[in-house]
């Protein structure tokens, strides 16, 4: 699991999970999200590359280089923002204390390995 959200409950998130093989990925510009989650089981013992990229806002889903899924976020949604100095980037898994209810498709840590992450071609 991936999570990272707003410092204000209700604004702007991005979640991505794996849930009984099956990817979800979550985000919300602050306007109403959208989902992805294409119809593969990835809990298959081998390394994916996964990339979510967002041009406005359309979204787009790959893994392995393959198109998966694309969605558009709600109008007046474009900026995915960061975490701030009160908010959270959580990778594997969420604090005790964190309240993921529709943020995130799983509340269950990752068993397994993340190679490598980038962000903002960071």
């Amino acid at each position: 699991m991936c999570l990272s959200r707003d410092a204000e409950p209700g604004q702007s998130f991005y979640s991505v999970s794996l849930t009984d093989g099956r990817l979800n990925v979550q985000v919300d510009a602050g306007h109403g999200g959208v989902v992805l989650s294409p119809q593969k089981n990835f809990n298959d013992g081998r390394f994916h590359s996964l990339s979510v990229t967002k041009l406005g806002r359309r979204l787009e889903l790959r893994v392995d280089d393959e198109l998966l899924d694309t969605a558009i976020l709600p109008k007046g949604g474009t900026v995915v923002r960061a975490p701030g100095p009160s908010g959270g980037l959580y990778f594997g898994g969420l604090p005790s204390n964190f309240n993921n209810t529709g943020l995130a498709s799983s509340s269950v840590p990752l068993i397994g390995t993340i190679k490598d992450v980038i962000f903002n071609d960071q």
